[in-house]
């Protein structure tokens, strides 16, 4: 999710630069509000003005607003018209932040996200890189962004008097540039990677730039086989419904499913490929020769609720949740989104019904109610946010699988876009291998994958269709991989532990590298590049010279 991001971004383009001020002069408040709807600044600058003058004459939205001095601040949403006075008093329940912007000349506002509530956000403008703040205890990501530089994304905490942030800015020509000297990457292969891992990975996140490359499920099918020979994988977890998957994980044991049906019955076109169905046919042959050690398929994402909801009002008196099921009827069309209209009470005390019955059961029980509560919870929250909370619970419903499995040298595999898998809480919010980095440590392992060239397949208004890829930059971490390579082997995908790359390899990784990535749809040549510290994202990466498109099933007719 990079609508923060955006924000601020548009906030730096379409208004002035902080006036700098001296110690002496009078302490003004930086001022910020924004269009919680849109997406877009209202204001954002130093002023004198009070901030009542801000609120008045806007049309019809939901915004926010926030003044912040060093020991005061305000933050407060409001929907217009207006049918009461804001409460725009400052308040001193905070902490005061000191910090610096490290890495450029020029000033630049910071943003602090809290956690709690992500629509709250507090701006503050520097002086000469400097800035205090005042925040209230909680978790935050402080985001530095401008037209020509890339910030990093820091997440820190407050929780007591003497907190310090350090945020790191550099020009975007800096982290663009090709390295003086050619950099050898030596593929690993996928056995290698997986016998690099073998003796502290439990759960390993494999990742895709895109959602629509078949050549990104091929290295995961790679990586998967080299360790199903291990014997190591009991659980493959995938970016889809838990309930929804259902009648995969049968169809991998052997069952008479029809499993294109099944595809399309999960509501997620990312998996409704010839490739995939491929990949779960192989799973299921593997599988009737290995008994004692099947892989199993199971969805931890929550991208509709109808299935489970289904699932738990038809179980309702076996699942313990009879008081309940007339309230869940109804939410189980449309993503849930009626359960963002309850009154709070009434939905707070529904989730924690469903959740108390998920700790009295397990199995396929347990996910179902852990599926819809997450699904309410997350219906809460506004749109622009919702992905914080998914990712979080797709790591909670990884670390139940694997509690489950036990740790006896097992590895539950999950697939999912690199967004999601990465072990950095560098994105706003961060994403679901965040989660599992702190609860695992070093024990969660996170592989992106990545295209040089090619195409791959992307969701339209109209239809799925092929997008070809522009030519990518020559500073891009991809055309770096792919033009130390001999191809004096068969292979034209890298595979490479960052844990094992030479000294200059790990210098010129030292600092955020561009990488393509985007999401279903394409964003377009200005937007389908991000910037990463690569060895703290991820623990190993596959690059692949040329994508192709996925195959999308063909549709029954009759």
């Amino acid at each position: 999710m990079r609508w923060p991001l955006a924000l601020l971004t548009t906030a730096l383009a379409a208004c002035p630069r902080p006036r700098a001020h001296s110690a002496s002069a009078p302490a003004m408040p930086y001022v910020f509000v924004a269009d919680l709807t849109t997406g877009k600044p209202v204001a954002m600058e130093w002023s004198q003005r009070p901030l009542e003058e801000y609120v008045h004459d806007l049309p019809p939205s939901t915004y926010v607003v926030s003044g912040v001095l060093p020991d005061r601040y305000v933050v407060t949403t409001f929907t217009t018209p207006l049918t009461t006075p804001l409460d725009l008093h400052y308040r001193d329940d905070c902490e005061k932040v000191v910090g610096k912007v490290v890495g450029t000349p020029s000033l630049h506002p910071v943003g602090f996200f809290p956690w709690s509530d992500p629509t709250a956000i507090i701006a503050v403008g520097t002086t000469q890189g400097d800035f205090a703040v005042c925040l209230p205890h909680d978790r935050y990501y402080a985001i530095v962004e401008g037209d020509d530089n890339v910030s990093e994304k820091k997440y820190f905490e407050v929780a007591g008097a003497g907190s310090t942030v350090s945020v790191s800015v550099w020009p975007k020509p800096e982290l663009d540039t090709a390295p003086s000297r050619p950099i050898a990457f030596a593929s690993q292969g996928a056995d290698g990677l997986a016998t690099a891992f073998r003796n502290r990975a439990q759960v390993i996140g494999i990742g895709e730039a895109d959602h629509g490359a078949s050549s990104s499920l091929q290295v995961r099918r790679e990586l998967i086989f080299a360790l199903a020979a291990q014997g190591r994988v009991p659980v493959l977890a995938i970016e889809a419904g838990a309930v929804e998957t259902f009648a995969l994980d049968d169809y991998v044991a052997g069952a008479d499913i029809d499993v294109a049906q099944a595809l399309r019955s999960l509501d997620y076109w990312i998996w409704q490929t010839d490739e995939f169905a491929s990949l779960l046919a192989d799973i299921r042959a593997y599988n009737a020769g290995h008994r004692d050690h099947m892989i199993h398929v199971m969805g931890v994402d929550l991208p509709q609720t109808a299935a489970a909801i289904e699932y738990v009002v038809e179980n309702a008196e076996r699942l313990g949740v009879s008081r309940v099921a007339d309230a869940l009827t109804p939410l189980g069309v449309d993503r849930a989104v009626a359960a963002a209209s309850m009154e709070p009470t009434e939905r707070d005390q529904l989730v924690a019904a469903i959740r108390a019955a998920a700790t009295r059961t397990t199995g396929r029980d347990k996910r179902a109610l852990q599926s819809v509560a997450n699904r309410i919870d997350v219906s809460a929250l506004r749109d622009v946010w919702r992905s914080g909370r998914r990712d979080e619970a797709m790591a909670d419903m990884v670390m139940d699988l694997l509690k489950a499995e036990g740790v006896d040298g097992k590895v539950i595999v999950f697939l999912a876009h690199n967004g999601h898998i990465r072990a950095t809480p560098g994105s706003v919010p961060p994403p679901a291998g965040s989660w599992l980095r702190k609860r695992l440590g070093r024990r969660y392992v996170a592989i992106g994958t990545f295209g040089y060239a090619g195409a791959t397949l992307v969701r339209t208004p109209a239809a799925l269709m092929p997008q070809p890829l522009p030519a990518t930059p020559a500073g891009a971490f991809e055309t770096v991989v792919i033009r130390s390579q001999s191809y004096a082997h068969s292979s034209r995908v890298v595979y490479i532990d960052f844990g094992s790359v030479p000294a200059i390899a790990r210098s010129w990784l030292a600092l955020p590298r561009r990488v393509r990535e985007f999401g279903a749809a394409y964003p377009g040549p200005e937007s389908d590049f991000d910037y990463h510290t690569l060895p703290d994202a991820y623990d190993a990466a596959a690059v692949i010279e040329e994508v192709v498109p996925s195959t999308p099933l063909r549709r029954d007719d009759n």
